[in-house]
């Protein structure tokens, strides 16, 4: 029977750490996913993580410490990791082609409150059974930033968008074992086309890591 026919459940909530390359800081994350059409699902997430300010201002605090110490060998620290909740409102709504959901279309808009910033996107996806658990996804993206405007204070921020970027890829996707959907291991190979490097994307269980021939990576584990 059809995933769309049985229908989602009213509302799912869910937690998760994640780590990747870039930052290489540990972030927990949690969400709460209410369906409001079957398609439709809108999502309040909580990233909670180093404050971004305590982070840029690393160096300059080490300095001071060093000359505060050199003044006043006694003085007590007070420069302390502080985790900050950044919030993310978002939502999604999805469209399939055809009977067998084998050709997809997601539009997606997203809000981060903390950092003021919004970015709307569209997702085309087909996939292509080879027969089994192996299938061939291809992929095209069309995503919008827009900045809240300089100086822009108020309620209602002025939004200054960038040009839309487009993307596409193509993936090789195989499920190793027959489990049920939180339990398959799942492995995917694919191409970014406008990046021009691969990656693979491996699946256990709770556990995801993603690793591209760049060099990046990124981990999830769900709690």
């Amino acid at each position: 029977m059809s995933s769309r026919n049985q229908g989602p459940p009213l509302g799912v909530c869910f937690s998760a750490l994640q780590v990747d390359s870039d930052t290489r800081t540990l972030v927990f994350r949690t969400a709460e996913k209410v369906f409001l059409r079957p398609n439709t699902a809108l999502k309040l997430s909580c990233f909670f993580e180093p404050n971004e300010k305590k982070k840029k201002d690393k160096s300059a605090a080490a300095a001071a410490a060093a000359e505060s110490a050199l003044t006043n060998a006694t003085a007590p620290q007070t420069d302390r990791a502080v985790l900050a909740p950044r919030f993310r409102i978002q939502l999604t709504h999805k469209h399939f082609f055809g009977g067998d959901e084998t050709m997809r279309a997601t539009v997606r808009a997203r809000y981060d409150v903390s950092k003021r910033f919004l970015k709307a996107s569209s997702h085309l996806k087909k996939r292509f059974p080879l027969g089994g658990s192996t299938s061939l996804n291809l992929r095209g993206d069309c995503i919008a930033k827009l900045h809240a405007a300089e100086g822009s204070g108020s309620a209602v921020p002025t939004f200054a968008i960038q040009t839309p970027e487009l993307s596409a890829r193509a993936e090789l996707s195989h499920k190793i074992l027959a489990g049920t959907s939180t339990q398959d291991f799942q492995v995917r190979v694919g191409y970014e086309l406008n990046e021009n490097e691969l990656y693979v994307t491996a699946r256990e269980n709770r556990i995801s890591m993603r690793i591209s021939s760049s060099g990046k990576w990124h981990m999830l584990y769900d709690l």
